[in-house]
């Protein structure tokens, strides 16, 4: 059997005992080689790198039943991948975006997608991206996510689109309190977990020791009670706390000694 592969990615790693055609000058070369192939009915691989190409074999695969055309474009390696007929619109039509996002190179699902958005979310931003319920223990989860990740560029209308729904299925006050994290996850996650650690301390004093460094936002304080699972400052932040902590309580300290 001789597979002729078109529509392959210039950056493609091949075998090194295949045939590639790169450029036009390769073509001849690469039909004796077929030619020779099919008089001793050996296996080949064949691989289009070049787009010029493409469509240069249209006859073999015509009148040669051993000869196989395989369509490795993004968009139809992904099909194959997904074991799905038809990919939402915007990938088709953009097919760079199923290189640039990686997905030809994620594990393959066990199953038919269903939703190819939703299975590309969740592999590329992890479980708490598949969560549809909105809770406390997800709103922990997402204030953790957002402490130690960013989110791509290109996805980032798509994430848009996730978080509204979550917006729109929370119930009582959060729903509020999705809507104000999501106006800037990344730098209300660490104000966040910062005031949580200063749980214990009132709010001018979380607002003083905080307010400088620009790790106090009065728009989401109130929100350090819907977290609800442990979660670690990054160091820089600990440690700069703790020095004010301390200073905070041998403040104290001298000043009931010296009374």
């Amino acid at each position: 059997m001789i597979r002729i592969h078109t529509g392959v990615l210039p950056a493609e790693q091949l075998a090194c005992e295949s045939l590639v055609v790169r450029e036009p000058a390769h073509y001849p070369i690469v039909r004796r080689h077929i030619h020779e192939a099919l008089v001793q009915e050996e296996d080949l691989e064949v691989f289009v790198v070049t787009r010029v190409c493409d469509g240069w074999f249209w006859d073999l695969y015509d009148y040669h039943s051993d000869v196989v055309h395989i369509d490795d474009t993004p968009t139809e390696r992904l099909k194959r991948k997904l074991s799905i007929h038809n990919l939402p619109a915007d990938l088709t039509t953009e097919p760079n975006l199923i290189v640039e996002l990686g997905l030809l190179d994620l594990a393959d699902p066990t199953k038919p997608v269903s939703d190819v958005w939703k299975w590309i979310i969740r592999n590329r931003m992890g479980s708490v991206w598949a969560v549809e319920q909105p809770s406390r223990e997800h709103f922990s989860e997402l204030v953790g996510w957002y402490l130690e990740n960013t989110v791509d560029p290109v996805l980032q209308s798509r994430v848009e689109r996730i978080e509204q729904a979550w917006i729109d299925a929370a119930s009582g006050r959060l729903p509020g309190a999705y809507a104000r994290f999501f106006e800037n996850p990344h730098k209300n996650a660490f104000s966040l977990l910062a005031c949580k650690a200063l749980a214990a301390y009132d709010r001018q004093i979380r607002e003083q020791w905080l307010a400088p460094e620009g790790w106090f936002s009065p728009r989401i304080d109130d929100l350090i009670e819907f977290i609800e699972m442990p979660l670690r400052l990054p160091e820089a932040i600990r440690r700069k706390l703790n020095s004010r902590l301390q200073t905070h309580w041998n403040t104290r300290l001298k000043e009931r000694f010296d009374d």
